[in-house]
């Protein structure tokens, strides 16, 4: 896999997506190709978490406890929390088949952002971005909002390629759903 490869797969993952090409093939060159057998535990819940993985080849189940919550492959990724903090994994990831993936540990992100920090407030747009999202979303199951409704105001509070946008406390209190407690 060439690195403009490894880029590509990167600018799928939802806190690069701010990252301009030449941002997005500085963190290809520190990726690292990993391979686990099937039947593999890559990642499991609770314990530490050393990154993120984008899977290249292959499929892994996710799961939580002993409940299957998700089937991941090519392209899928997983660990962009433990990247960012290096907490505990929140899901046991299991190779299903022989899987190839492309790796980012915690440490080499952190010392990427320490060189290059227009990567690190890519990032943090991106990871703003995604927070709105959730809030949005809580926030709907409150008020009663219906979740694309809660997805609309979320997207009039980000800017293009999810970073957030200046707006006045007027567009503020008419764009933000009101939280009432009941």
């Amino acid at each position: 896999m060439t690195a403009k490869d490894v880029a590509e797969r990167l600018s799928g993952v939802p806190i690069f997506s701010g990252c301009s090409q030449r941002e997005l093939a500085t963190i290809a060159r520190v990726v690292r190709p990993i391979d686990h057998p099937a039947g593999s535990v890559i990642a499991q819940e609770g314990q530490p978490g050393a990154g993120l993985f984008v899977i290249d080849q292959g499929e892994a189940d996710v799961t939580i406890g002993t409940k299957k919550i998700n089937h991941l492959g090519p392209g899928d990724f997983f660990g962009e929390l433990a990247l960012l903090d290096g907490g505990p994994r929140t899901a046991t990831v299991t190779a299903s088949t022989d899987v190839k993936l492309l790796a980012l540990t915690e440490w080499v992100f952190r010392g990427l952002l320490v060189e290059h920090p227009s990567i690190a407030l890519r990032t943090l747009e991106a990871m703003a971005a995604r927070l709105r999202n959730a809030t949005a979303m809580a926030t709907a199951s409150f008020d009663g909002s219906t979740p694309a409704a809660a997805a609309r105001v979320a997207r009039r509070s980000a800017g293009s390629g999810g970073r957030p946008r200046r707006i006045s406390s007027t567009q503020a209190s008419s764009t933000a759903p009101a939280l009432r407690i009941r």
